[in-house]
């Protein structure tokens, strides 16, 4: 029981820390290959923004307590008022290694960019890359491409009891320097970022169980090649989730909370301006998970998001309605499907369909 404790809760750490699809993952997963087409439109104040993209990638054990993983997605950005953006994405590589230390559970990972897609955008396509990549819109391809990054991580859970556990990590991203547009300011070297992250995992009983975990972020200065720099500001997040089993089915209640600072825009140290460039936010996500047959199950989600206002736009309050039915064909081979409403402040909607592969 402490075992299973101790794998989610090192998952819970690496996505935390490393915001990497592998968290979904059993620490010894099978070979798989998964992958799911997308298309997203929202509204904002008249103008419509929409994005279709598939996500694809590949999970690969190496051995005992070692996985390498490739993620890539093609994506087609359009929309009124805006260029049309499309390509492959940068390719995300990443390797992960876990062992047990007694009945403590530890993991060493190290992920990185690789620049292979388009980095460097005419002033059209850069004015669409700014508008996907405003947080509110969640669209699954923010950004097509930057500079080479890479970063290792280190996270640890420790159980305290059989129904205890408690976990710490930290990890580390190096992120370097390209050009974003052409004919532009020249190169853009951002700021390289740590994080630190803490949590735990209590189980009342074996139905019911709660867990908790601060993420603070420490990002660097950024430089550009004008002599200006930028300072985003550093983050603290704060969630928690209850988790209840009704039988075969599963509930969850989890609220989330990040609080991010004001970024300062300087010339050889001098403060030319102060914004908020990034909103803080609150999250309040219920989903059931209905197993309505042995191969077949559906997740019902309502999700209510609050931004606040930044330097260029106003606060955003939004309602996610959603339903998402997976079907096991087989142990090979399951389909997924995802459809959301969002109604607010914006509204939109999202759809997709998708495979997942084990070998």
């Amino acid at each position: 029981m402490t075992s299973s404790l101790s794998k989610r809760l090192v998952w819970l750490l690496l996505w935390a820390s490393l915001a990497a699809p592998a968290a979904a993952q059993s620490l010894t997963p099978r070979p798989s290959v998964s992958m799911m087409g997308l298309y997203q439109r929202y509204t904002l104040d008249g103008t419509t923004l929409a994005e279709a993209s598939m996500p694809i990638r590949l999970v690969v054990p190496l051995g005992t307590g070692f996985v390498a993983s490739l993620a890539t997605t093609p994506a087609l950005a359009s929309g009124e008022a805006v260029a049309d953006l499309g390509g492959m994405t940068d390719v995300q590589a990443g390797l992960s290694y876990t062992i047990e230390l007694g009945n403590a559970r530890m993991a060493f990972s190290l992920r990185s960019n690789v620049p292979s897609g388009k980095s460097t955008l005419n002033a059209e396509e850069f004015s669409t890359a700014w508008q996907l990549s405003q947080s509110f819109y969640e669209f699954q391809v923010p950004g097509f491409g930057q500079g080479f990054n890479i970063g290792p991580g280190l996270m640890g859970a420790f159980p305290i009891t059989e129904d205890f556990v408690i976990g710490l990590g930290v990890s580390y991203q190096y992120r370097g320097a390209y050009t974003p547009v052409e004919g532009g300011l020249g190169a853009y070297d951002p700021g390289d970022e740590f994080f630190f992250v803490g949590g735990l995992d209590y189980r009342f009983n074996p139905e019911t169980s709660v867990s908790l975990d601060l993420t603070y972020t420490l990002y660097g200065t950024d430089e550009l090649a004008d002599g200006r720099t930028f300072e985003a500001g550093n983050k603290l997040t704060a969630a928690v989730q209850l988790r209840r089993l009704f039988g075969f089915h599963e509930g969850r209640l989890a609220l989330r909370y990040r609080a991010a600072t004001t970024s300062n825009l300087a010339v050889d140290g001098v403060l030319l301006d102060e914004l908020q460039t990034v909103p803080s936010r609150g999250d309040l996500r219920t989903a059931v998970v209905l197993r309505l047959a042995p191969d077949v199950s559906a997740e019902l989600l309502l999700h209510g998001r609050y931004y606040d206002a930044t330097a260029d736009f106003d606060r955003q309050t939004v309602l996610d309605i959603g339903l998402s039915p997976h079907y096991e064909v087989n142990d090979q081979l399951t389909v997924r499907s995802r459809f959301v409403y969002t109604t607010g402040t914006f509204g939109g909607l999202e759809g997709g369909l998708g495979l997942a592969v084990r070998l």
